[in-house]
């Protein structure tokens, strides 16, 4: 396992989500087996403090629940179907919401894995979601595979504090902020984490990034001639929910 070890790297973004369930075991599993060595998902946490795999602050999207996820205890969320069944049907019913933790487990010793915080999971401001996301890497025994992402920057901070080994990645929305660099330092962060389109809008950015001792991350590239393009430019981390069809070009364009 290299994880982000080497670079420049393909993630598996929400596990090989074209084909499997987002944030879903089976979805990580399918990106596992076909190569993928770094994986990322999202967290939410529950009403009860554990970190669940998770994109949207509600279960409605991707479970036959209902609700906000903090509205939900683990055990209540434990046993929602979680297949996604507006997009894959009844195919992948046995899945349910995972802890992060199911997730460590299954990447030990397979693949690093970035976790995304959502700024919807950062309600607590006691640092409930960071903690927990701590907590679980360091049970799992994956203290050194583990990275997180946010959009906020207080949670990378805290972070920081519990798990200065992590590697952390400031994410940009889209088009919004214009100081990429300079609040990523201020963040703290070794990724600047920013929009496809707009490094090809602007690929001075990665330049400037890593110039400045920053890595950069781009989301999401489902095409090889995006990938190609992303490479072109120098990024170092590529996300994409097309692991598995995409790996072969990757591999080949870095002689990997």
């Amino acid at each position: 396992m290299e994880g982000w070890a080497r670079r420049p790297f393909l993630i598996a973004h929400r596990g090989y989500s074209t084909i499997a369930p987002e944030n879903t075991l089976a979805a990580f599993e399918q990106a596992l087996d076909a190569g993928a060595d770094v994986l990322e998902c999202d967290v939410q946490i529950s009403s009860d403090g554990v970190a669940v795999v998770m994109h949207d602050p509600r279960v409605d999207r991707t479970t036959v629940g209902s609700g906000e996820v903090r509205g939900h205890t683990w055990s209540q969320l434990s046993k929602l179907e979680a297949g996604y069944p507006d997009r894959f049907g009844d195919r992948f019913a046995s899945q349910r919401v995972p802890r992060l933790e199911d997730l460590f487990d299954l990447a030990r010793g397979r693949a690093a894995v970035f976790v995304e915080i959502k700024p919807e999971a950062l309600a607590d401001p006691a640092g409930g979601v960071e903690s927990a996301v701590v907590e679980a890497a360091r049970r799992a025994g994956v203290m050194d595979s583990v990275g997180v992402l946010s959009f906020a920057p207080p949670a990378l901070k805290r972070v920081r504090a519990a798990a200065p080994g992590f590697p952390l990645g400031l994410v940009f929305r889209w088009w919004r902020q214009r100081r990429l660099v300079e609040e990523t330092l201020a963040a703290e962060a070794d990724y600047l984490v920013a929009y496809t389109p707009r490094l090809f809008a602007d690929p001075s950015i990665v330049a400037t990034a890593q110039a400045a001792g920053l890595r950069v991350g781009a989301y999401v590239a489902d095409n090889a001639e995006l990938v190609l393009g992303l490479l072109r430019i120098g990024v170092d981390g590529i996300a994409t929910n097309a692991v598995g069809e995409l790996l072969p070009a990757f591999r080949q364009a870095t002689r990997r």
